[in-house]
């Protein structure tokens, strides 16, 4: 089989696996509001306040139109997913494609395995929000070695830019943050360019001809800019540096929110505790290839350059806090890339340094087999609240609690186990309430939980209860049971009182540790004590 047919297999290999799992992954707290997007997608649609572009939106209608569950009913999470899974499919056989092409297939497969073997990017690959697009656009970037602005080939040379311009449009078009694309960009064009030893004039030309493709392409897939572009961008810059939510989230038992900056150190924290101890120790490996083999030196300066703008930007005062590992999700896919090119330096002989180290290849196999074996348990063992994930180094979910980390991301202890165990201890009719993260995530959850439940099915009312509510409100009788998710920064006086006076008639635990807690609140006209 001629090589160039392995990054289709493995593009495709990845979307089974990935449809497979999101049968069983929970819908989050987001996916509610991006299906709303979805639903009602018009092109004088505006930015939401959070001013997320429609990129996302766009990829994730078209994968329900050509997966024939356009009209389905609203409770279909997976057909939501399809696109979205379908473009980081595609990304993946991208990669797969470079790591074939700069080294060789045994690397190639080490990258994209490296990659899936993040349990909570491998979760957030799968969610039909802004993140997976966001990474698997910037992937997908790198891959088309959007730095070379200079190429041999003349003929090519204008193709080329444009290309460069419509996946930089892509990234920038999938979430705010993807402007830091541009980052590793304008640093990889001057480098090519002064090796190449042009002139500024061609060198700014190139950039101009990239913009104007950027440009072009951000419009596009952005219906609610058309009939102002201009001013439609400005906008978009404005609701992103002009948050009005202000969600906190717990950072080693201190309490952060847009008030209250992150250590400028928290990525690198978040990277250490939540990547599994085997992929950091590739990663580590990969980053010696860089520095031993002159050869590689400039390939691995595009995946740091890629790696870094986010973990440097986070570090920033005034940046969103919330969803730890979330907010800096392409990084996570780059380290991946570098560990499966550490892995493969270990295990292939072809890319040895040293005649000594050859001389260990079967020590080596079996000792990067064991590592990937330890990486791929983890995955079983967390399914499937991979958001929950904390790895060896920190004690695991356990130590990370203890040492005062979010033990739940947004509603992902919602999972089937759960929604089974309320229909059966529940009637038609019945009221449930749920803890709210935030006064402007009450309708988001709303939204999210009745996308994640059986209302097709069988009848109940999934209430949300504002964080300004008393505890009276679940006793008044309106209720049958009260959900609360375990998560330290949308816990309120009403439920610590709740927690402090009431047993939970049922717990969803991950590794020992709650994530979501089930109180019946119907028996009892006022809290007990």
């Amino acid at each position: 089989m001629h090589k160039i047919v392995y990054p289709f297999i493995a593009g495709y290999l990845v979307f089974i696996l990935l449809l497979q799992t999101s049968a069983i992954l929970p819908a989050t707290w987001d996916e509610g509001e991006f299906a709303r997007r979805v639903n009602s997608v018009q092109p004088a649609d505006t930015f939401i306040s959070e001013g997320h572009p429609q990129f996302p939106v766009i990829l994730s209608a078209a994968g329900r139109l050509c997966s024939g569950k356009a009209y389905s009913k609203f409770e279909d999470k997976n057909s939501y997913r399809y696109g979205i899974i379908a473009f980081f499919s595609l990304a993946m056989g991208a990669v797969f494609y470079r790591l074939q092409k700069e080294f060789n297939v045994t690397t190639a497969i080490f990258g994209v395995v490296s990659v899936l073997l993040i349990p909570r990017l491998f979760a957030h690959c799968q969610i039909a929000a802004w993140d997976s697009t966001l990474t698997a656009a910037w992937l997908l970037t790198w891959a088309a070695e959007s730095g070379k602005l200079i190429t041999e080939n003349k003929k090519w040379k204008i193709l080329r830019h444009l290309l460069t311009g419509f996946l930089l449009g892509l990234t920038i078009s999938s979430k705010f943050s993807g402007l830091a694309v541009l980052f590793p960009f304008y640093i990889l064009a001057a480098i090519k360019t002064n090796i190449k030893k042009l002139s500024a004039v061609n060198f700014l030309l190139s950039i101009l001809i990239v913009h104007c493709s950027l440009f072009i392409t951000f419009t596009a897939v952005n219906p609610c800019v058309w009939h102002n572009p201009f001013g439609g961008i400005a906008d978009w810059f404005c609701r992103n540096t002009h948050r009005d939510i202000n969600i906190a989230v717990l950072f080693f038992g201190t309490m952060y929110d847009l008030h209250h900056s992150l250590p400028w150190w928290n990525t690198a924290a978040w990277t250490a505790i939540t990547v599994p101890v085997g992929i950091l120790f590739f990663f580590f490996c990969g980053l010696f290839v860089f520095w031993k083999d002159k050869s590689k030196r400039f390939f691995g300066l595009t995946l740091i350059l890629n790696m870094l703008p986010l973990l440097v930007i986070r570090a920033f005062p005034g940046t969103p806090v919330h969803d730890g590992e979330r907010m800096f999700l392409p990084a996570f896919a780059f380290l991946g890339i570098i560990a499966g090119i550490g892995a493969g330096r270990m295990t292939n002989d072809e890319l040895q340094i040293t005649d000594k180290v050859k001389k260990g290849k079967i020590l080596r196999r079996v000792v990067a087999g064991l590592i990937y074996s330890t990486a791929l348990a983890n995955l079983f063992l967390f399914v499937p609240q991979w958001l929950s994930f904390y790895n060896a180094a920190i004690g695991g979910l356990q130590g990370a609690v203890k040492a005062g980390m979010e033990p739940a991301y947004w509603w992902d202890g919602f999972d089937k186990e759960t929604i089974d165990w309320l229909y059966e201890h529940s009637e038609d009719g019945d009221n449930i309430a749920f803890s709210a993260g935030s006064v402007l995530s009450v309708r988001r959850s709303v939204v999210s939980l009745k996308f994640n439940g059986k209302t097709a099915n069988i009848r109940r009312t999934f209430v949300v209860i504002p964080p300004d509510g008393t505890s009276d409100d679940l006793f008044n009788g309106r209720f049958r049971y009260y959900v609360l998710q375990c998560r330290p920064s949308a816990v309120f006086s009403r439920d610590e009182e709740l927690m402090r006076t009431q047993t939970p008639v049922f717990e969803k635990k991950v590794r020992g540790v709650p994530v979501l807690k089930i109180y019946a609140v119907h028996r009892r006209d006022k809290p007990a004590g």
